[in-house]
């Protein structure tokens, strides 16, 4: 799993991470850790922080794809509407994106072995051809079942860590 973040804030968000996959079962292989490209690279002609983490997982890559991109945005509270840029609106509710977070997976074998990651259009095309927002309600949908399995101070805690890295971004 690879997470990427634009303005600075990539441990955090990993840790936010970590505690909305916390109710699948997901055992951490690894720590977080600098991507294999020194942790900075240009992703989508931004500049960013790349963190990686290997877990062991039952869910299949496309499942757990649709998860994370659910995981990739925050719901934007009223009092940071006029500050930050709202990136998505779904169901009413006005999302603001966090970090883009991968699924890798393994292919090939031997010394012929590599990664490769669920793209979200090879997602949306496996979902029967859904467009952009279609597979975001969808992600959304995802997160909230996710989330439902937590415990409810878990999800306080997330929703502090978002606020904690919405109110970081305005500073």
């Amino acid at each position: 799993m690879s997470l990427n973040d634009e303005y600075g804030f990539a441990e955090l968000c990993a840790r936010r991470l970590d505690l909305i996959l916390e109710p699948l079962g997901l055992k951490p292989a690894t720590n977080w850790r600098r991507s294999a490209d020194g942790g900075k690279g240009v992703v989508m002609q931004y500049y960013a922080e790349s963190l990686e983490r290997e877990y062991a997982s039952p869910i299949p890559p496309e499942v757990l794809k649709l998860i994370l991109k659910g995981t990739e945005y925050a719901v934007l509270p009223a009092e940071f509407e006029t500050k930050i840029q709202q990136d998505l609106e779904i169901d009413g509710l006005k999302y603001v994106k966090l970090c883009d977070a991968d699924v890798w997976f393994p292919v090939g074998r031997f010394i012929t072995a590599t990664w490769d990651k669920v793209t979200s259009m090879t997602l949306g095309k496996k979902r029967g051809s859904l467009g952009e927002k279609e597979l975001m309600a969808a992600a959304m949908k995802k997160l909230r079942e996710v989330e439902a399995l937590a415990p409810p101070e878990k999800v306080e805690e997330i929703r502090k860590m978002e606020m904690a890295i919405l109110r970081a971004r305005v500073r």
